[in-house]
């Protein structure tokens, strides 16, 4: 398994993010037939749903929030956050447009 420097692991032609405190961790990935588990030793650190496709990047945005607290500025270019913002509920980008007014 191959880590990159962007918090995600490779496997067969997709790569799966992985909290960012874990990213210099020796990591173990199960593969499951719907399912990717992601492991530090015995802990499971992330779960993603399995994809067929290729060249994909599986997110789950909540692991790169750790890294906004030290680059707010970054939240409009980070993908996992601009695919995550792309479907998540018109309240939030109230909440967002608030908290940039502040």
């Amino acid at each position: 398994m191959t880590l990159t420097p962007y918090s995600q692991v490779i496997f067969e032609t997709n790569r799966y993010s992985v909290p960012a405190s874990q990213g210099r961790a020796t990591l173990t990935l199960r593969a499951f037939p719907f399912q990717i588990e992601i492991l530090n030793q015995t802990e499971v650190i992330a779960r993603h749903p399995r994809c067929y496709g290729r060249g994909q990047d599986i997110f789950d945005p909540l692991h790169y929030l750790p890294l906004l607290a030290q680059r707010p500025g970054a939240f409009e270019y980070a993908k996992p956050l601009r695919q995550w913002r792309a479907t998540w509920s018109p309240v939030y980008e109230q909440a967002l447009g608030q908290l940039k007014d502040l």
